[in-house]
């Protein structure tokens, strides 16, 4: 997936959204964060700018999936 850039206005408004979901306002439980990063065989960990790749769960929810979902985020190919 990919995600505007922080510094940038929807990148704020993701944050926001994003911290909203892991303090509570959006799911009342207590937080789990999971971050699987072997998802496909043969692809690298990291990107070609040494970002770490991978879905991050929390609580049992997909963020990468719920970001795209909320249009806060589109997949890429």
């Amino acid at each position: 997936m990919n995600a505007p850039e922080i510094k940038s206005a929807e990148g704020k408004t993701a944050k926001k959204r994003l911290e909203g979901l892991l303090y509570g306002e959006e799911l009342n439980s207590s937080p789990k964060i999971e971050i699987e990063t072997t998802l496909i065989k043969d692809v690298d960990k990291f990107d070609k700018f040494g970002r770490l790749l991978g879905v991050i769960w929390f609580n049992g929810v997909n963020i990468n999936d719920w970001l795209v979902a909320e249009g806060l985020a589109v997949v890429y190919p």
